[in-house]
């Protein structure tokens, strides 16, 4: 049968399949090693509503209108972390209270956020696990502290507060990578497999000899029918 063609065939190539599997395994495993760790700090901020003044009257359409309004300043401040003009006051930030110099344009594309129900945690990734604390820090006391820079409605009816910051291994980044290793082992082994069955369908066509066969004998007969 033909199964019983091909996994002969395997079996005499299992020193190139193996072969091709190691290589591409080696190859993938070097690119984990020279990209390095990959490393996300995380700050979260709270963002509260602002009492209203006692000489107002702070009755219930006053509020509902209040709570609308900080809804819609925070869609704005999820957009607005993420933008070039925020990563500036991050980067001035950063060195002005770190010595810390990070160019703002790759600032802006490591800066994340995902807003909560009352606040918003943003994320910041760096191949260094102090510098991705000190930025998603710097970029919490940037929206408790510079914000009316660039959102003045903010301040109008909300205050902001960081209550939380940390970092750690970029967990999602490890799980790609060893996706990538897994699949650059399949690819080896299935490919190399591939090419064996590519070769012995190959010969069968051209009705070359057996190469089970002492001296390549060519296969006059098959009991499936076949002849050569």
């Amino acid at each position: 049968m033909y199964a019983d063609t091909l996994w002969a065939g395997w079996r005499r190539n299992w020193i190139a399949i193996a072969a091709a599997t190691l290589v591409l395994l080696a190859l993938a495993s070097t690119w984990v090693a020279i990209s390095g760790q990959s490393y996300l700090g995380r700050a979260q901020v709270l963002v509260s509503l602002k009492v209203p003044d006692s000489g107002q009257d702070p009755t219930y359409q006053v509020e509902i209108s209040r709570t609308l309004a900080i809804n819609y300043v925070m869609d704005d401040l999820e957009q607005l972390v993420t933008g070039a003009a925020f990563a500036g006051l991050v980067a001035d930030r950063l060195a002005r209270d770190s010595q810390l110099v990070i160019d703002a344009g790759d600032l802006a594309g490591s800066l994340q956020a995902d807003r909560t129900h009352r606040g918003l945690d943003m994320f910041v990734y760096s191949d260094d696990r102090a510098t991705a604390e000190k930025a998603a820090r710097a970029a919490a006391e940037v929206i408790t502290q510079e914000l009316d820079s660039l959102l003045p409605a903010f301040g109008e009816i909300a205050y902001a507060s960081v209550i939380d910051w940390d970092s750690g291994l970029d967990q999602l980044t490890l799980l790609r990578k060893a996706i990538t290793v897994a699949l650059a082992g399949a690819v080896g082994l299935f490919g190399s497999m591939l090419v064996v069955s590519i070769g012995i369908a190959w010969r069968d066509r051209l009705h070359l000899g057996d190469p089970d066969l002492p001296g390549g004998l060519k296969v006059l007969a098959r009991l499936d029918g076949q002849s050569g």
